[in-house]
């Protein structure tokens, strides 16, 4: 078992935008697949690459926190389909597009005001 105040859960890694994207591209995936998607779990959430690092001055929100406060205080309870025409940035034979989204609302049809 592994003690949880041992020196090696203290990585205090630097976090980016780029990971709090990442964060929403794969939320964005999981919800926007959610009819196969039973479940999808973040973890760990403190420390250890978490969203928050815990340390003896305070604490410390990483940009996936920002990412997953978003979701969980505006996102509504229902995914509804969308298509999008964006530009496509391009790597050899790889492509992805410039904008991932995703639109929700709850059962009146009414989004986030």
């Amino acid at each position: 078992m592994m003690r949880t105040d041992a020196p090696e859960n203290d990585i205090a890694s630097t976090y980016t935008m780029a990971d709090a994207l990442f964060s929403a591209c794969f939320l964005n995936a999981c919800l926007r697949h959610s009819d196969i998607v039973e479940i999808a779990c973040f973890s760990p959430v403190v420390n250890t690459r978490g969203a928050i690092f815990v340390h003896p001055d305070g604490i410390l929100k990483r940009t996936t926190y920002y990412t997953f406060y978003l979701y969980a205080n505006y996102l509504k309870d229902y995914i509804v389909p969308t298509l999008t025409t964006v530009e496509r940035l391009e790597h050899g034979e790889q492509s992805t597009g410039v904008l991932d989204i995703i639109l929700s609302s709850d059962e009146a049809g009414k989004g986030y005001k």
